[in-house]
């Protein structure tokens, strides 16, 4: 599995120098994979840009561009994860790979597959009509939904508070409306750090 981190308006991940509520699971061990976002850009090693259908859409009705490198759209601010959706044009001699998308924003998955573990993030949300914050694992390879998907945090910004956790297999995902899945109400989900665990 690979961890997800998608946003559709400005969110911030990790930090040690931010403080959320003691997690309800103490895990046990010791992390196999950890970025507490402590220097001045994006860890390359760690975490690579998905654009690979910037031009012709992506799967999920997304009206946004995911930039790889901007500053305007990923960048570390005081400790955290700052992924920011904007309302703009792009200048296609600067970014071939626009589709015409009338907003940016930025897709991060991390570098290394991980397997069974126990997973964590921290992270405070965006709220807002048309922002859907998410952290997912999925498969390393295969065809979706085949291999699965697990949705560790969803939130749609008009039902800020309202996060989700779905599962998604071959025989249960939301194409054939099957999809299992809870949610939670977290009334402080866009105004404070929440650990989101699994």
């Amino acid at each position: 599995m690979i961890l997800l981190l998608l946003a559709a308006q400005a969110a911030t991940l990790g930090a040690t120098n931010y403080s959320a509520s003691a997690p309800m699971v103490a895990p046990k061990g010791k992390p196999s994979f950890a970025d507490e976002f402590d220097g001045k850009a994006v860890d390359k090693t760690k975490w690579r840009f998905d654009v690979s259908r910037n031009t012709e859409g992506w799967y999920n009705n997304e009206r946004q561009y995911y930039a790889k490198d901007r500053v305007e759209n990923t960048r570390i601010e005081d400790g955290a994860l700052v992924i920011e959706a904007r309302r703009e044009t792009l200048d296609r001699s600067k970014f071939a790979d626009w589709g015409g998308q009338a907003y940016t924003s930025a897709k991060l998955v991390s570098r290394e597959p991980r397997g069974y573990g126990f997973y964590e993030v921290r992270a405070k949300l965006p709220c807002g009509r048309g922002s859907w914050p998410a952290i997912w694992l999925l498969p390393s390879g295969g065809k979706w939904p085949d291999e699965g998907e697990i949705d560790v945090m969803e939130m749609v910004g008009w039902d800020a508070g309202t996060v989700h956790a779905t599962l998604h297999t071959a025989a249960f995902n939301h194409v054939k409306g099957t999809q299992r899945g809870a949610q939670t109400q977290v009334a402080t989900a866009c105004t404070t750090y929440h650990r989101y665990q699994l």
